[in-house]
């Protein structure tokens, strides 16, 4: 269809110029071929479209109604094409992400600002849960994406696709003004003497850290606040010295807070993190776009 429109661009930019020659030079074609085009409009529509005057040429009544028209013609024409071009490149339609409390805290909020900047007319809804529920959310097409912990293993059919984002690693953290910030390095038994604060269903961590207990010979860290709003446990840690087992994600976020990690002696666990999708997905250009944009934040 914008092959169609050729001809009203060449009558366009007649309008602009004072003379066919000028606009055969704005438009790189001979006075000839301008003529051709103006006089298949003129035979269209029946009607003239200039009138030749001492000082070149001008639009008759008619010619310039349709002036008016061929710019927004022209205008839509362009739009139209550049959300077409979006759509197949992903960059117009909808997304449903769901994403732990990590990712929705520290580098979704700017992915997301980033894409509806460069993309705007992208449409983004974002779900945030832990995995078990993000990923059952998943496999009820209630959600195109989740971003949480790679687990393939359990991936019987090749039903989704796991992009690798980032290693995270489960660290201990506290107030900037718990004791266990003085030391060098914390021993895994010293962590027992101060109160735990659990997250709803962070199932991973907790179990985790009970078998890490357990290996060293040591009893299982008690549990005296759960809940599963992560802004209200970052509120209890702060003046009190609570501890929680997040991953590293959050660690330049939670700095701004005054919460940072302890210098353990070992590592509780490192675990791959990313995007999983269904492998039968219509929006594969979609979820390229979101992995680009994601690890150029990250």
């Amino acid at each position: 269809m914008f092959h169609e429109i050729d001809s009203l661009r060449v009558f366009m930019a007649l309008c602009q110029s004072s003379s066919i020659r000028q606009g055969a030079d704005k438009l790189n074609l001979t006075q000839p071929a301008i003529s051709r085009r103006v006089q298949k409009l003129e035979d269209e529509l029946n009607v003239k479209l200039f009138k030749r005057t001492a000082h070149g040429i001008e639009l008759t009544e008619c010619g310039d109604i349709l002036y008016r028209y061929a710019l927004q013609i022209d205008s839509l024409c362009t739009q139209a094409k550049t959300q077409i071009e979006e759509c197949s490149t992903g960059r117009v339609g909808e997304i449903r992400i769901g994403a732990g409390p990590a990712w929705c805290r520290s580098i979704l909020p700017k992915v997301i600002s980033h894409l509806h900047q460069q993309h705007p007319l992208l449409k983004i809804s974002l779900v945030s849960g832990l995995n078990g529920t993000t990923m059952a959310m998943l496999a009820e097409e209630k959600l195109d994406l989740v971003i949480g912990t790679l687990q393939p293993e359990l991936n019987d059919n090749d039903t989704y696709i796991y992009d690798l984002l980032r290693e995270n690693e489960l660290k201990v953290f506290a107030g900037q003004n718990h004791p266990l910030h003085n030391k060098t390095k914390v021993e895994l038994g010293e962590l027992l003497y101060y109160p735990w604060i659990s997250l709803t269903g962070s199932s991973v961590g907790n179990s985790v850290l009970t078998k890490l207990f357990s290996k060293e010979n040591l009893q299982c860290p008690k549990y005296d606040v759960e809940t599963s709003s992560l802004q209200a446990a970052l509120a209890i840690i702060n003046g009190n010295n609570f501890l929680i087992v997040l991953p590293d994600l959050l660690e330049a976020d939670l700095a701004k807070q005054e919460v940072k990690p302890l210098n353990l002696q070992i590592c509780i666990l490192k675990f791959p993190s990313g995007m999983i999708y269904r492998n039968n997905g219509s929006k594969r250009q979609i979820m390229q776009l979101l992995n680009k944009t994601i690890s150029e934040l990250l």
